[in-house]
């Protein structure tokens, strides 16, 4: 994987950008996720 840089404000960082998908209600969802490349923290998270 590959890290991309990410400004938030004032806050400047690499994460990387990710997706899972989980079942429910019998239906697959997918989200996508970004997480910092350093600590491994998860920035965001979003269904699509």
């Amino acid at each position: 994987m590959t890290t991309a840089p990410w400004d938030r404000y004032a806050y400047h960082t690499s994460v990387y950008y990710g997706g899972i998908t989980r079942l429910e209600d019998g239906e697959p969802v997918q989200y996508e996720f970004i997480a910092d490349a350093h600590t491994g923290t998860l920035m965001n998270i979003y269904k699509v």
